[in-house]
């Protein structure tokens, strides 16, 4: 208990993946445990575990390994301390998951192919498109790009400091206004499930979807 942090995992976004002879019970013991440190909990199957986190994680690992070798591999002792010297925040703060360990991200990797190359591909293609605005000199487009880098980041960090969302989310609205359609919207886009409230009515009780 004296090496505890409180509020260490607050807010945390926590996936679970059922193995293949895990019973309701025991995921649901999982996710209580995970609700008492006031966490984020989704539940995932592994293909879709694996998918995100080859995007997330893995090609992280890659690229900043990549990067490292492509600045500091100099054959000439002279030019690499050069590029040692040259070197300052930017390139620590984006290589330091380079310092990993290779034998567990050689593993990893290997182990998670089918994801990681679909990954592989789509950076380079975004790597590709700011390549070829470089070389056609179209400042606009490279600004472009870089700019909704910059927004995507920033949106994250909003996301990761935000407190959450609430555990409900209620779309009040007059007849036809399209409550049904903003609604599948947004949980779509936040990833939550929709509930349409008449449904669950007509459900429970019977009778006509007449309730708003």
């Amino acid at each position: 208990w004296r090496s505890a942090v409180k509020g260490l995992y607050e807010n945390a976004d926590i996936l679970i993946v059922p193995g293949k002879y895990s019973t309701c019970e025991g995921t649901e013991t999982v996710k209580k445990f995970w609700e008492s440190l006031n966490t984020h909990i989704r539940e995932i199957d592994s293909r879709a575990h694996d998918a995100l986190v080859a995007n997330s994680s893995h090609l992280l690992h890659i690229i900043a390994s990549a990067l490292t070798r492509s600045i500091l591999d100099r054959t000439d002792a002279a030019e690499q301390r050069r590029y040692y010297s040259g070197c300052a925040t930017g390139f620590r703060d984006t290589s330091r998951i380079a310092s990993s360990s290779p034998g567990m991200w050689r593993d990893i990797c290997i182990s998670n192919t089918g994801a990681i190359m679909p990954a592989l591909d789509e950076f380079q293609f975004r790597l590709a498109e700011m390549r070829t605005s470089i070389e056609q000199g179209d400042g606009e487009k490279f600004a472009e790009l870089f700019a909704l880098g910059r927004d995507l980041r920033d949106s994250w960090l909003c996301y990761k400091n935000s407190s959450g969302l609430p555990q409900n989310i209620v779309i009040c609205g007059i007849k036809h206004c399209g409550k049904t359609t903003v609604g599948k919207e947004i949980a779509a886009i936040l990833d939550i499930k929709f509930v349409d409230t008449d449904d669950l009515i007509v459900a429970k009780d019977g009778g006509k979807r007449t309730v708003r």
